[in-house]
């Protein structure tokens, strides 16, 4: 009996302070997380539609009297004009050291870019009627094309320069998103707001489109992440 006592006040203390310590210490789930807050431009006029990849921030800037496109290198914590060419520049997206944007300098909307390792321009699409709404991912850029008479999804790989169409259904195609080799946008072929996708597959491989039971405005996908939404369920 008197060595159970003994080995009770032995091993309880130190089991408690196990316990204590478990308690005390910070575990990375339970942490506080911490926000450090800084302006990035606070210029004369509106910025609007900020896009950002790695230490590159973009955004639609009207400093000078119309939407240019500007930029930030968060390492060097600099300011860079991307675009202020004449007529209005748009929604900026961006991937690595490609921007790409919506472009109202020839009288319609065009899809434009620009290679901040060269310091380069170029346009994408200048197709009939308009172009809206670009995304990018790695070489693939995504817009929303009109140049059928209602809006459809159309791609471009910079490095073979070539365009292809990525759904052209009845109705309305909007607010393309694209991750790697998969695009996804609001689609209005069954005379409500779904969600479709596309797998890209270069080399001879079919675009592949996927329905989707998702109702939102405009499709978000960003890596493994996920896609910001409203489910919507069909009976």
């Amino acid at each position: 009996m008197k060595r159970s006592v003994i080995f009770a006040s032995l091993v309880f203390p130190a089991f408690l302070s196990f316990v204590l310590w478990i308690v005390a210490s910070p575990d990375p789930a339970w942490a506080t997380v911490t926000v450090t807050e800084f302006p990035i431009c606070t210029a004369a006029g509106n910025q609007d539609y900020p896009a950002i990849s790695g230490d590159t921030v973009v955004w639609m800037d009207k400093r000078n009297g119309n939407f240019d496109i500007y930029g930030y290198d968060l390492s060097t914590h600099s300011e860079f004009p991307i675009c202020t060419a004449a007529g209005e520049q748009w929604f900026p997206a961006i991937s690595g050291d490609t921007v790409v944007w919506m472009n109202y300098r020839n009288g319609k909307r065009d899809i434009y870019g620009y290679d901040l390792s060269t310091h380069s321009e170029f346009p994408i699409c200048t197709a009939a009627n308009y172009q809206d709404y670009p995304a990018i991912s790695g070489d693939t850029v995504v817009w929303m094309d009109g140049r059928n008479g209602n809006p459809d999804i159309y791609g471009y790989d910079l490095s073979t320069h070539t365009e292809f169409a990525i759904s052209t259904a009845a109705s309305h195609q909007e607010y393309p998103a694209i991750s790697g080799n998969t695009v996804v946008w609001m689609d209005d072929r069954n005379w409500s707001h779904d969600i479709y996708g596309a797998t890209i597959s270069y080399g001879g491989g079919p675009v592949v489109p996927e329905p989707g039971t998702l109702a939102l405005l405009a499709p978000a996908l960003l890596g493994f992440a996920g896609i910001a939404f409203r489910k919507m369920r069909k009976g």
